[in-house]
């Protein structure tokens, strides 16, 4: 039986060598052939950008899913998982737990519905071995894990999002205005702490305006951008066209913006 394995790692704190180890030890004591153990890059969010954008855009990340289409999604490691289960021969997808994969239950239950038809099973080596969503109970273990990791996701959100509220009103003092969290597109934060321009995207930005401008569908701004921006994220980049950054003074002191997300989980 030859499964592929999966890793992700939440924080830049975290390593993957851990997840790793326990998949190969899986493998050896059930005498599987691991092909291969793909490594998520660093500190990415098991909740893509999209799906805590508004809901137009994570219905849009639902239908590429959906489609098949799977180049180009926010996580390569990710995609690289998919395409090479579309490429057959792969028995079972080997993870340390459900939550490594995704951490939105939509997008797990289109990921059981994606293997499934392709006669992939899931794996999970810290939750009692194989769940089997061929069975009953398989699925049962797998959808509930599904929606407790993203339960556990939006209670971190939550907790955050007061947190820096809280942050806000301190060093806010009623003065101005505070971004919180990360810039649009196209923008970064300087090394003054206030909010500029990023010189590598910004002409990205105004190339979609212009298009769009000129009436063109989300679509055909994502062919006329030969993929480099995708049609479910046109609108993130007409609002970054359109922001206006806001003063970093404070009046108290100069409010640190975030680089976390609130939900990168």
């Amino acid at each position: 039986m030859n499964i592929l394995g999966y890793v992700r790692v939440s924080t830049d704190a975290q390593d993957t060598d851990r997840q790793v180890k326990a998949i190969e030890d899986y493998a050896a004591l059930h005498d599987l052939r691991l092909v291969d153990v793909i490594r998520e890059e660093l500190a990415v969010s098991g909740r893509a950008r999209s799906l805590r954008s508004e809901p137009a855009e994570a219905l849009a990340y639902y239908t590429q899913l959906a489609r098949g289409e799977y180049a180009g999604l926010e996580r390569s490691g990710y995609s690289s998982l998919l395409e090479r289960v579309d490429e057959g021969g792969i028995d079972s997808v080997a993870i340390y737990a459900v939550d490594r994969i995704s951490r939105d239950w939509i997008e797990l239950g289109l990921l059981e519905l994606l293997l499934s038809v392709r006669g992939t099973r899931i794996i999970a080596v810290n939750q009692g071995g194989v769940v089997d969503t061929t069975t009953a109970a398989g699925k049962l273990q797998y959808r509930l894990a599904a929606i407790l990791a993203t339960h556990e996701c939006d209670q971190t959100a939550e907790r955050t999002s007061a947190t820096l509220r809280h942050k806000v009103k301190a060093w806010n003092n009623g003065t101005g205005r505070v971004h919180v969290g990360r810039p649009p597109v196209g923008w970064r934060k300087l090394p003054n702490g206030q909010i500029g321009q990023d010189p590598d995207i910004w002409p990205r930005v105004v190339q979609v305006r212009q298009l769009r401008g000129q009436g063109m569908t989300y679509k055909q701004i994502e062919a006329a951008t030969n993929g480099a921006v995708k049609s479910q994220r046109v609108r993130s980049y007409l609002r970054a066209h359109d922001w206006t950054p806001p003063a970093a003074d404070c009046g108290a002191g100069t409010m640190p913006f975030s680089d976390r997300c609130p939900q990168s989980c």
